[in-house]
């Protein structure tokens, strides 16, 4: 798992790195992270969506141990603004 908290939306011209299926997919999802997500931090597998939520990183850390997602899982766990 990775911590990151980007900018939303982002755009493939302001990257300093190639493009990433996360970044892709919070792309493609950022009304719907603005919308239901805001203020919270949230795990994203872009094969599978938001998998978890919470106030800090380290409950939402908590939520996915509980729901067996493994750490070496492609998830990232990002702050949405």
């Amino acid at each position: 798992m990775s911590s990151a908290a980007p900018k939303l939306p982002l755009d493939d011209a302001s990257l300093p790195f190639a493009p990433s299926s996360t970044i892709d997919w919070i792309n493609a999802h950022v009304e719907e992270l603005h919308a239901r997500y805001a203020g919270q931090y949230v795990a994203i597998d872009p094969a599978r969506g938001v998998l978890a939520s919470g106030r800090s990183d380290d409950a939402v850390a908590a939520e996915l141990d509980r729901l067996g997602v493994p750490r070496e899982a492609n998830v990232t766990i990002t702050w949405v603004q």
